[in-house]
């Protein structure tokens, strides 16, 4: 893949994952009867990680359609800043859809759709540290 479609699959690999996380994931949040739920908190926990997914993908394709003049060690810490939080919510996207799973056959679709979201956000992570590493300019060989 070239480096420069990267910031565009990056940013609709987030985008998709909080349109389903909107569309499928809160309204199933919403209808959670299951004893222990907590729906309020996890909505509220849910819209954090949408808005987080909004700005991050934004970032990430402004980050690639920036010009090459950027230094080696900002392209880098550029690249964490939005690979590290990425990687963080894949992670709480994952144990959300684990603990859906256990919430019975109502909350199935919730769950899985978390755990593909997870993905989502981890392959978006990873992309955007090959997005980082695809600037870095080699040196000049002697």
């Amino acid at each position: 893949m070239k480096p420069r479609r990267l910031p565009i699959v990056v940013f609709a690999l987030l985008a998709l994952s909080a349109l389903l996380l909107a569309l499928v994931v809160i309204p199933a949040a919403k209808a959670d009867s299951f004893p222990a739920a907590t729906p309020e908190r996890a909505i509220r926990a849910i819209w954090i990680i949408v808005g987080c997914n909004l700005l991050l993908g934004l970032f990430a394709f402004t980050l690639g359609r920036a010009t090459t003049a950027f230094a080696t060690l900002t392209w880098r810490l550029a690249a964490c800043f939005v690979a590290l939080p990425a990687l963080l919510t894949a992670l709480a996207l994952t144990d959300g859809g684990i603990a859906y799973w256990g919430h019975g056959p109502g909350m199935r679709t919730a769950a899985v759709t978390m755990l593909v979201c997870a993905v989502a956000n981890a392959l978006a992570g990873a992309l955007t540290v090959a997005l980082g590493l695809s600037r870095v300019k080699s040196p000049p060989a002697s």
